[in-house]
């Protein structure tokens, strides 16, 4: 029960798992995380019952009310799995394309960005103070096991972050719907970084004043704003765009 909650999480160095779809794509990138699985009795997927057993995973069998008390979703698919805190870690040198992320709070948010990250090569993604836990169970399942993809960076400080990012040779981008060009018609160097900020109050003020440039979306009609896992998509993919281009 303590792995509902963040301190919890990092108090036990693991965090929860649910779903059979979640575990079996986390069994099959990184079995080696999984401490044990929770089924609840009649659990009948004997496919992923195979898997656990050929790979020696610990799985205890516990009843339906019980597991049911670790799960968020609204209807339990029977199957918890319990996970050693573990993330592949950024390697700086290598390293030209970032997200950061600047206190966005709502896990769904958080999981697509890391699901669209993996599925375009981002090569980091970092976490900054006030920004929802990647191991929150809601992140966990809605990043569809792309949080064991994406190296990522948790709790860190963005100014210094941004700091360490210039010295590493990157262009560090803000997003805000007022900035004045975009990204296409922004100068920037090989390496980039791009800034996202809260659902509600945007990019904090302090970064924006450290970015090397603000960019938005062009956007047509009335529409001011967009989801800000929706504007990571469209950013991240319009920079491999670019890079493409002769």
């Amino acid at each position: 029960m303590p792995l509902k909650h963040e301190k919890g999480r990092y108090r036990e160095s693991r965090f929860l798992i649910e779903g059979a779809k979640n575990i079996s794509d986390i069994v099959a990138i990184s079995p080696g995380i999984i401490y044990t699985v929770l089924v609840a009795t009649g659990f009948e997927d004997d496919k992923l019952k195979e898997a656990l057993n050929r790979l020696r995973i610990h799985t205890q069998e516990v009843s339906s009310s019980d597991l049911n008390a670790l799960c968020d979703t609204e209807t339990p698919q029977g199957i918890v799995a319990i996970a050693n805190l573990g993330a592949i870690k950024p390697d700086w040198a290598k390293a030209n394309m970032v997200t950061l992320l600047d206190g966005i709070q709502d896990p769904g948010n958080v999981g697509a960005i890391l699901r669209t990250s993996a599925a375009l090569g981002v090569d980091a993604v970092v976490f900054g103070k006030g920004t929802c836990d990647p191991y929150n169970p809601k992140v966990v399942r809605a990043s569809a096991a792309s949080l064991m993809r994406v190296p990522i960076e948790t709790g860190e400080d963005l100014g210094a972050k941004i700091q360490f990012l210039r010295l590493k040779g990157f262009s560090v981008v803000a997003t805000s719907p007022h900035a004045p060009i975009t990204l296409t018609q922004a100068k920037l160097r090989r390496k980039v970084a791009i800034l996202f900020g809260n659902e509600g109050a945007g990019v904090g003020i302090n970064f924006l004043d450290q970015a090397d440039a603000l960019v938005r979306i062009p956007m047509q009609g009335k529409v001011e704003s967009l989801n800000v896992a929706v504007a990571h998509g469209l950013m991240t993919y319009e920079l491999l765009r670019l890079r493409e281009k002769p």
